[in-house]
């Protein structure tokens, strides 16, 4: 009987291992947000890499984001598009030319 309920326990969890949530392909950062739910008189903003790598930080004063709403989530979403889309376009503007 203990060997029915490890056996059924351990592929469990190996279901759940292989279920895990993946980042999309098309997204090569993600957001965190830092905010004090008693002082709401501040938040910081973290870009990452993929590799979590501290990208860039940005403390917004007087601002409270609560990424509870989609109105906050659409916008943060939209800041990191336009990072990501200033950093291609200067990746691909310190591309040398090849000579001919």
């Amino acid at each position: 009987m203990k060997r029915i309920v490890l056996l059924s326990a351990l592929v469990l969890l190996s279901l759940t291992a292989a279920v895990s949530q993946s980042l999309p392909a098309s997204s090569p950062a993600y957001w965190v947000v830092e905010t004090n739910a008693k002082e709401t008189n501040y938040s910081i903003v973290r870009f990452y890499t993929v590799d979590n790598l501290l990208v860039h930080e940005v403390k917004i004063d007087g601002v409270y984001i609560n990424i509870n709403r989609p109105r906050h989530k659409k916008r943060l979403d939209q800041l990191l598009r336009s990072y990501n889309d200033r950093t291609v376009a200067s990746l691909r503007r310190l591309k040398s030319k090849h000579s001919i």
